[in-house]
């Protein structure tokens, strides 16, 4: 039998030839752990309780950006405070109540105005936490967030930012359509009247749409919309007689 001749040749082919199958597991595991990664959230939903103007708890969660307004507003189920932070009950030291002018802002999912609120822990120990109920009695009595849409000629064409209402008055549709009242429109560029800058006037078949909580509240058909502005330059705003003008006619519907 002859012997067996290794070429400097063979040698390379068979490197190369186990580099590359070593190359492709790699990258097939890579490729396998890119796609098994969990999906980070895309969305930061800060949480702020204040007491007669004062924030007392700030906090945050996050999700994907998808969740409705009822459901980010349970968020504050997860919301824990340090134990020392906040005095318990005179004679129950697993509950807290929180009492003034307490404001309970939830971006995305709304405002609510109450004058008290309870805390729980299970051990004296513990972080505070709000009470189930009063998550859900916060959650009826909410004010939630609420934008205007305008579309002119059947195209849309501004919007307000989303916000909320502020008070103790529960929202209806008329109090929701007042707070289009100077609010600030964004979108395309407009064009002011011709013997007038701080004035213009939207013509050509303009609809106002409001969405409550991403539900549809009503819309307004006119023919013509006129806004103002503070000065030359600054963003435009509804005219406030153009508000009840719309609610003293035919409501929006």
């Amino acid at each position: 039998m002859k012997p067996l001749l290794i070429t400097r040749g063979a040698i390379r082919l068979w490197l190369t030839a186990t580099l590359s199958a070593r190359l492709h597991i790699l990258l097939l595991a890579l490729t396998i752990l890119l796609w098994s990664r969990p999906v980070f959230a895309a969305r930061y939903v800060p949480i702020t309780i204040s007491i007669d103007g004062k924030v007392v708890i700030k906090a945050g969660d996050g999700d994907n950006g998808h969740a409705d307004p009822d459901t980010v507003w349970f968020y504050l189920e997860k919301l824990k405070v340090k134990p020392d932070l906040i005095r318990p009950d005179r004679g129950d030291t697993l509950q807290a109540t929180l009492k003034g002018d307490i404001v309970i802002n939830v971006l995305y999912a709304g405002r609510a105005e109450v004058s008290e609120l309870k805390l729980v822990r299970a051990d004296k120990d513990a972080p505070w936490q709000i009470a189930p109920a009063e998550v859900e009695r916060t959650l009826k009595s909410r004010h939630k967030p609420f934008r205007f849409f305008v579309s002119i000629g059947g195209k849309p064409t501004l919007w307000t930012t989303e916000r909320t209402r502020t008070g103790k008055t529960m929202d209806d549709p008329v109090n929701v359509w007042r707070e289009l009242k100077g609010q600030t429109i964004y979108g395309r560029k407009i064009a002011s009247d011709p013997a007038d800058p701080l004035h213009a006037t939207l013509t050509g078949g303009v609809t106002i749409e409001l969405s409550y909580a991403g539900e549809n509240w009503g819309r307004a058909e006119l023919s013509e919309l006129k806004l103002r502005r503070s000065r030359v330059n600054s963003l435009w705003s509804v005219e406030p007689a153009e508000v009840e003008r719309i609610l003293s006619g035919e409501k929006p519907h």
